[in-house]
């Protein structure tokens, strides 16, 4: 059986701010995004995982979301 692989994962968050444009709240998305990378090493399946965090916030322009 091989581990060998490569995988993404993104995990994201709502935040709401305490600051307002136009009368809304504005909103900070949080994503973390996970890269793993598995190779099997005499027999054991070894894994490696590397991590960042990355911002964006939201603001209400008048009729959406940016």
């Amino acid at each position: 059986m091989s581990c060998n692989g490569e995988f993404d994962e993104n995990k994201s968050v709502i935040i709401v701010e305490k600051t307002k444009t136009n009368g809304f709240t504005d909103l900070k998305i949080k994503t973390e995004s996970i890269r793993i990378f598995n190779k099997e090493i005499n027999g054991d399946c070894n894994e490696n995982k590397t991590s960042k965090f990355s911002y964006k916030t939201l603001r209400f322009n008048k009729s959406v979301f940016k």
